[in-house]
């Protein structure tokens, strides 16, 4: 079974110039290697539910947590319906601006980046 992106070919990669289609053919599998990996390992897997006030400050800016989910909470009950087309958008959100980072690229593909 295959991934929801279909493999490109010469006709399909219309909004490159076209200098630039033989990159993308040639990084096409290691691109979306790392995009996947990202999606799945970090952009699932982040995001721990506080669910009451946490006694420590944010890792990010060192201020206070204000938002925290209530007794009872879980991440379908607040988001409903939208819950995991929501989750899917953070997954893809978090794979593609981590994958820009130099250092992420030379952890999951070391021999294209040296």
């Amino acid at each position: 079974m295959g991934n929801a992106y279909g493999e490109p070919s010469l006709e399909s990669i219309q909004f490159t110039p076209q200098d630039k289609v033989d990159l993308c053919l040639k990084y096409y599998k290691p691109s979306l290697f790392v995009l996947v990996a990202l999606h799945e390992l970090l952009g699932h897997g982040s995001g721990k539910l506080f669910n009451a006030k946490p006694e420590f400050k944010s890792p990010l800016d060192g201020e206070e947590i204000t938002t925290f989910y209530e007794a009872n909470q879980t991440w379908h009950s607040v988001f409903g319906e939208i819950a995991s087309t929501y989750e899917e958008c953070k997954a893809d959100s978090v794979g593609l601006y981590l994958s820009l980072f130099e250092d992420v690229q030379e952890i999951l593909l070391p021999k294209y980046t040296k």
